[in-house]
């Protein structure tokens, strides 16, 4: 891969650079684009020969979930978070948003205070207000684990001893998570 080849996005309908003004007030000839996670290099090869070939078979069906699949999400959450999931627990959802709005019709009514943990992922909260329930931000504590594993994502955990008075303070009907590397130092100041 050739990360210093540069590829322009602008104007190829990118959220990341087409959509940056209307959604951060960032113009996007002037503005870097970080605020949201889309690469702007291309997929590997290997990546794109095996989407080839899926075109090239020419049928989309659906996929099932196999014994594989599972294991390699129960690896993944064992080894960068350090929590032991059973297979059953495991649901899936095409795409974070569409998980969010599920939970969302599932679990609350419109008007609903729903809680998040700030800093997180902007569509957490834009698809709380398309939904017409309330957003109930509510900081973040992240303390560090002083036996961490190099593995566990940040060596940290949420401290819920404070959200959660403040979330039921406010009579929250749901509360999302959202873990990814934001919630390191220092990322307040690149929200």
């Amino acid at each position: 891969m050739n990360f210093d080849q540069i590829i322009e996005r602008r104007g190829t309908q990118s959220s990341k650079w087409d959509y940056m003004e209307a959604f951060c007030g960032v113009p996007n000839d002037t503005g870097i684009a970080m605020w949201t996670a889309d690469s702007d290099y291309p997929a590997p090869e290997c990546v794109r020969d095996a989407v080839r070939r899926a075109a090239d078979h020419g049928i989309f069906g659906y996929l099932p979930i196999t014994d594989e699949y599972l294991a390699a999400i129960q690896w993944w959450m064992k080894t960068r978070h350090n929590w032991e999931v059973d297979t059953s627990w495991i649901l899936t959802a095409q795409g974070l948003g569409n998980a969010i709005s599920l939970c969302l019709d599932v679990w609350s009514d419109p008007g609903d205070p729903i809680v998040i943990f700030s800093p997180v992922y902007h569509e957490f909260r834009f698809k709380i207000e398309k939904a017409g329930r309330v957003v109930t931000e509510v900081d973040a504590q992240w303390r560090e684990l002083a036996d961490a594993q190099p593995a566990v994502a940040a060596n940290a955990y949420l401290d819920l001893e404070l959200p959660v008075a403040d979330a039921q303070d406010h009579r929250a009907a749901l509360a999302l998570f959202g873990v990814g590397d934001n919630r390191r130092e220092g990322a307040r100041e690149l929200d």
